[in-house]
């Protein structure tokens, strides 16, 4: 299937653009294997009651109307999905959003805040002017000012989609779409409200789905004609848990995103079939997953020959790599089987290196807070992820992650740091 690569815009805020569009492959008619059967889980009633989840539903209440779309929310209030009025069971969409986010959080769970920065020696400029106890002093010079909330409302008021939020914080919106046509307005109301976005809306339109990161957007078609290998289980499954991802740790190497959505949507359906960029033939086995594939392509190579970071940063938006694919499915399956409680810490590492190395001076900017902004593009370089593997794992991490891809079940730790 075919996935939009996103232009290069510029954000003045901490999270860049990430935008993923998706088309479905042709080829193998073998249907997913359905999901192990669980409780119902009923549509909410009543509305929302945190700040977040309500401003979600008050951005797209009115398109919502106008469509005959009607709101369910998962338990947390963490996802806001919009359901045509006439689908008749919308249990099974709500099952699957709880399962995907169950098994997100056990894979990725909230990583511990950074270390506090060493207290700032206090200057006599940073000292308040004198005062004799009757007139204190009102305003403090140095005092930081706050950022202007996003869409022209006023400070302290919650904005869906607003660049400023703290990393998962605001509410992931998400479109099970009747027809291409309410897909193609649901962007146009994207593109509306985020003008940024108008020439990558305009493109994407021709897609069944998508995810954005800035704002926490995604959905699909929910019927595609003519699409055989075409799975809404599937897509939904994978693109929760990606914009999961996108909410709590920002922007990632892509090859990590792709890795937690496949695994994630593995877990839950036993199955594979969300396919970004992919527009050719799928062999029934691929959708069973790839451990075979890297048996075999890292047992030839040997122990001589591991993987490397290279092979992993290389991946990029806009083409389909059945290998690279492989590897990334396989890496983070490693990681989370070998380092589960170092993986959020390390996704946390990313996003932190990122944010420290992508800003760059904006000498145009009218506020001390926007003069620091992130090329929506910016990647953190091979060299710079392998840093951090090394640092926040082990120096032989990718040594261990090819013999994990060589013996497949039958792999064992053999390093000495403990899980």
């Amino acid at each position: 299937m075919s996935l939009l690569a996103c232009a290069p815009f510029v954000l003045a805020s901490r999270i860049a653009l990430l935008s993923i569009s998706f088309t479905a492959p042709g080829g193998d008619t073998k249907k997913a294997t359905p999901a192990a059967p669980a409780a119902k889980v009923q549509a909410q009633a009543k509305g929302p009651s945190g700040a977040a989840a309500q401003a979600a539903q008050a951005a797209w209440k009115e398109w919502a109307t106008q469509h005959q779309y009607t709101f369910t929310w998962s338990k947390d209030e963490r996802v806001l999905v919009m359901l045509p009025q006439e689908r008749s069971k919308p249990e099974r969409a709500l099952e699957l959003m709880e399962k995907s986010l169950k098994r997100f959080d056990d894979m990725l769970p909230p990583p511990p805040p950074p270390p506090a920065p060493p207290p700032k020696p206090i200057a006599d400029v940073d000292m308040p002017p004198p005062s004799d106890g009757d007139n204190p002093p009102t305003d403090d010079p140095h005092a930081p000012t706050s950022a202007p909330a996003a869409n022209g409302t006023t400070a302290g008021t919650w904005v869906w989609g607003a660049g400023d939020h703290p990393l998962d914080s605001d509410t992931i919106v998400f479109g099970l779409f009747r027809k291409p046509d309410d897909f193609a307005d649901a962007l146009n109301k994207v593109a509306t409200a985020f003008p940024f976005l108008a020439p990558w809306a305009a493109k994407a339109k021709e897609d069944p789905g998508c995810l954005l990161l800035q704002p926490l957007f995604g959905g699909c078609v929910d019927r595609v004609a003519g699409m055989e290998e075409w799975n809404p289980d599937n897509e939904l499954v994978h693109r929760v848990a990606v914009l999961s991802m996108y909410r709590r740790f920002g922007h990632q190497p892509f090859w990590v995103g792709l890795g937690v959505g496949w695994n994630v949507e593995f877990d839950v359906l036993k199955s594979l079939y969300c396919f970004p960029y992919r527009n050719s033939f799928v062999w029934a086995k691929e959708h069973g997953g790839w451990e075979a594939d890297l048996r075999r392509i890292y047992g030839k190579r040997g122990k001589k020959a591991p993987l490397t970071v290279d092979e992993l940063a290389e991946l990029k938006r806009g083409a389909f790599d059945l290998e690279g694919a492989a590897r990334s499915w396989g890496m983070i399956r490693f990681l989370a089987d070998a380092y589960p409680k170092q993986l959020s810490p390390l996704l946390a590492d990313f996003q932190r290196l990122r944010d420290k190395l992508g800003r760059k001076m904006d000498p145009g900017a009218s506020e001390a807070w926007a003069s620091w902004k992130i090329p929506a593009d910016f990647e953190l370089t091979a060299a710079d992820q392998k840093g951090l593997l090394e640092a926040d794992l082990s120096k032989d991490v990718l040594d261990q992650a090819s013999a994990f891809f060589r013996d497949g079940k039958d792999w064992k730790k053999s390093y000495a740091k403990a899980k």
